[in-house]
C-alpha cells in the first residue's frame, strides 16, 4: 500500500516536471514588426455579477501583468484596508441575501440576468494603424447591418 502510494506521487512529481518543462509558447499568433492589421474584440463586463463595468475594470487593470496576491494587496492599498468589495457589495445583480436580482439594470440596461438578449462587446483595430485613417464598421445583429465611421485610432 505504501509502496504503491510512494509509486504514484513520483509518477505525478515526474509528470509534473515534465509538463513544467515544455514550451509555453505553442499557442500564440505569430506576429512581427510588419504584421498585419487585425480586428480585436472582447465581450463587455463579462462578470456578469457586477451591475457596473468600472467594477470589472477595476479588476482588470488591478491583475494586468501581476500575480493574484499582488493584485490583492494593490487593491487592500487604494481602498485604505477597508476592503475593496465595500464599494461594490451594493452595485451587484443580488441582493445582500444572495437572491438573484431578475430582471439586473447592468450599465443603465434592463436585462434577464440568467439569459441575456445581447452581450456588448468593443472592438478595436491592433497593428501599425496608419494615421488618419477612416474605418466603416459594420455589424449584423440579426435585424440588419448598421455601419459606423470613425477614426481608425478609436
Amino acid at each position: 500500500m505504501v509502496r504503491t502510494r510512494l509509486r504514484c506521487i513520483i509518477a505525478c512529481v515526474l509528470l509534473a516536471g515534465a509538463l513544467a518543462a515544455l514550451p509555453t509558447q505553442w499557442a500564440q499568433a505569430q506576429t512581427g514588426r510588419d504584421a498585419a492589421l487585425q480586428i480585436s474584440w472582447e465581450v463587455r463586463n463579462r462578470f456578469r455579477l457586477f451591475r457596473e463595468e468600472r467594477d470589472f475594470l477595476l479588476h482588470v487593470e488591478s491583475a494586468r501583468d501581476r500575480s493574484i496576491l499582488a493584485s490583492e494587496q494593490g487593491l487592500e492599498l487604494q481602498s485604505d484596508g477597508r476592503g475593496w468589495a465595500r464599494n461594490m457589495v451594493n452595485r451587484l445583480c443580488i441582493d445582500l441575501s444572495g437572491r438573484v436580482n431578475e430582471p439586473c439594470t447592468r450599465d443603465n440596461v434592463k436585462e434577464s440576468y440568467l439569459t441575456p438578449i445581447d452581450h456588448p462587446i468593443t472592438v478595436r483595430l491592433t497593428g501599425a494603424v496608419p494615421v488618419g485613417a477612416i474605418c466603416t464598421w459594420s455589424f449584423d445583429d440579426g435585424d440588419g447591418a448598421q455601419q459606423s465611421t470613425f477614426d481608425c485610432a478609436e
